[in-house]
């Protein structure tokens, strides 16, 4: 959920989409990491409500359903952040609005205006976000899994040892996907979240939701997706 906008600050600006020009950058304004900008590639003639941002079993969320505490008829800013746009590979100079069409799925994402403070203008040469922390975590922080060979005698109970080998196997695996955790958390994501119940850890990045298995796999096929199974094989495979 957003975030409620703080209206105790009577210095706050109330931006629309013509305060912002292509190229440039900005910052979440409900995000604590004052640091993490993005860059706007488009200003697209389409109001919040009308928007589609993701999706839920199948509904549609709009940009105004994910952030009701905005003008849901403020035209929207499309941004996306310098790293993805390095990863993508594009060649652009920060004048001209980026075809959203031709963006890789998951890196560019649509704002209330309001949401959005303008802190400079982006440099494609020029190292535009902080140095992302390396990711810390290896095999040797995950316990081994234990075999056990041998027979159980004849008339034995059998149901301690069951429960064991399912705790064991329980504890493994909660271990597994903290692990996980702590590595994605370097990724400049908005929250990270272990469910123990679905054994995933959920990833959460401007109102998108990643589901990571045990395995590394991603529950999702795009650019942000790709980095967080990069990361996790890199760590842990």
């Amino acid at each position: 959920m957003t975030p409620t906008q703080d209206d105790s600050d009577p210095d706050r600006t109330e931006y629309t989409q013509e305060d912002f020009a292509i190229g440039d950058t900005v910052v979440d304004r409900e995000q604590d990491d004052s640091e993490h900008v993005a860059v706007v590639v488009n200003r697209p003639p389409m109001v919040a409500e009308d928007w589609e941002a993701y999706r839920v079993d199948g509904e549609a969320v709009t940009v105004a359903d994910d952030n009701p505490d905005y003008d849901p008829t403020a035209n929207v800013v499309v941004v996306i952040y310098p790293e993805d746009l390095e990863e993508w590979g594009i060649e652009w100079d920060g004048n001209d609005p980026i075809v959203l069409a031709d963006a890789p799925t998951g890196i560019a994402y649509a704002f209330p205006p309001g949401r959005l403070e303008p802190v400079g203008t982006y440099s494609p040469k020029a190292n535009n976000t902080p140095n992302e922390a390396e990711a810390t975590g290896t095999d040797e922080d995950l316990p081994a899994d234990t075999e056990t060979t041998g027979s159980v005698p004849d008339g034995s109970d059998t149901t301690d040892a069951g429960t064991a080998d399912g705790a064991d196997g329980r504890s493994n695996s909660h271990e597994r996907l903290e692990a996980i955790a702590n590595i994605v958390e370097e990724l400049n994501v908005d929250d990270v979240t272990v469910d123990s119940l679905e054994e995933v850890v959920v990833v959460e990045k401007l109102g998108e939701a990643y589901a990571i298995d045990t395995d590394g796999s991603v529950d999702a096929d795009d650019l942000l997706a790709q980095r967080l199974d990069d990361a996790v094989s890199e760590q842990l495979d």
